[in-house]
């Protein structure tokens, strides 16, 4: 993987900021961390996949950083975006009162455009509003050290980081669907859509999607 120097720097600490823990009919918000969030961590639980949830988010919140230590409480934010909220909410529930990281549940997102609006959203409550912005499905455990490794790949310069599986498709016509963005990346994203569908004599004709026209900006992106 090519690597650019190019330090995340921690946002501002919120301590002592006064909060009162609120709910609505689609979220639940436990109380905010003392220090804002470095990323956020956008979550999809499909229809039927409910069950998947707590192991996700219990092995999430074993994460570990560099030397195996655990990812510090407060320093990752969780978006639930479920096809079930009623569901999914009192799941999060049960889990809020010792988890190391706030959750929200929301109605599931209409695509990972609005996915990542919606977890921009979250992180601007945080205070944390340029917070990059990580992408996972419940189906799939998050591995130790998932974060850690991609805002590794942010944090050295890349802007858009996906999966090694459909490297070839990607040489040909870009990359696919990201799992982590910076805040550059969500920033051109939403010039992106304010541009429209692409021309059709584009040499990414007939492809709409932002995470295909990479080169066209500049960004940076890497895949593992």
């Amino acid at each position: 993987m090519d690597k650019i120097a190019s330090t995340l720097h921690p946002p501002p600490s919120l301590a002592g900021r006064p909060f009162a823990p609120t709910r609505t009919m689609s979220a639940v918000v436990g109380e905010l961390p003392a220090v804002c969030p470095v990323a956020v961590v956008a979550v999809s639980v499909a229809p039927g996949c409910i069950a998947s949830l707590r192991p996700f988010l219990l092995s999430l919140g074993r994460s570990r950083t560099a030397g195996g230590l655990p990812v510090a409480p407060g320093s990752l934010a969780v978006l639930v975006l479920a096809a079930e909220p009623g569901e999914a909410l009192p799941v999060v529930e049960a889990l809020a009162p010792d988890y190391p990281f706030p959750l929200r549940v929301e109605a599931a997102a209409s695509g990972t455009l609005t996915a990542v609006r919606r977890a921009t959203d979250w992180a601007t409550v945080l205070a944390a509003p340029d917070s990059p912005v990580l992408l996972a499905d419940a189906r799939t455990l998050a591995a130790p050290r998932w974060v850690y490794e991609n805002l590794v790949a942010l944090r050295d310069g890349a802007d858009l980081v996906s999966r090694r599986k459909g490297a070839l498709a990607r040489l040909f016509f870009g990359l696919g669907e990201p799992i982590a963005l910076s805040g550059r990346a969500r920033r051109a994203m939403e010039k992106w859509a304010l541009e429209g569908p692409v021309q059709p004599d584009a040499p990414w004709a007939g492809k709409t999607s932002p995470w295909r026209r990479p080169a066209r900006s500049g960004l940076l992106a890497v895949s593992y």
